[in-house]
């Protein structure tokens, strides 16, 4: 039986509260955190209409992922690990399982704005920067990536 699962709405909070463990543990500090928690928020609505899918370990969510379309591109707009788990192969294995649900969907690119903590990982699994784009809560622009392959767009 595989780790990674769909992610039902009862995920919701638990989500939430492991993205933002996941935000904090790249160093910012309290007033940056209050001022992008609405960002990340999971919600019930984004669980049931898009593909979000939660790596467990045992009984307990250690990260998830999921897509959403923004104008006429699917972004991944999360993929968190919960921060004991950082570095030790976790989010290799939910990248992977990602390629598969955007093949899945008939993709044929998706985005991905990302921390730039994160942007080496993604370089490192074969994203390309393409540009930058400017985050809504704190006005810093942020790394923006592309992986390709022949998948077209279809998440809700």
């Amino acid at each position: 039986m595989s780790p990674v699962r769909r992610a039902v709405a009862a995920d919701a909070q638990s989500l939430t509260a492991l993205c933002l463990r996941s935000k904090a543990y790249w160093g910012y500090d309290a007033a940056f955190m209050a001022k992008v928690r609405e960002e990340f928020v999971v919600t019930e609505d984004y669980i049931s209409k898009c593909p979000v899918y939660v790596l467990q370990a045992g009984t307990a969510p250690v990260g998830f992922y999921g897509f959403r379309m923004i104008g006429n591109h699917p972004f991944l707009s999360d993929l968190w690990i919960e921060p004991a788990y950082i570095g030790r192969g976790f989010g290799g294995m939910l990248w992977r399982h990602a390629l598969g649900t955007a093949r899945a969907a008939g993709y044929d690119h998706f985005l991905i704005e990302s921390d730039p903590n994160a942007e080496g990982f993604y370089l490192r699994m074969g994203a390309e920067r393409i540009g930058e784009i400017k985050s809504v809560s704190t006005g810093r622009m942020l790394p923006l990536l592309k992986i390709a392959s022949r998948w077209s767009a279809r998440c809700p």
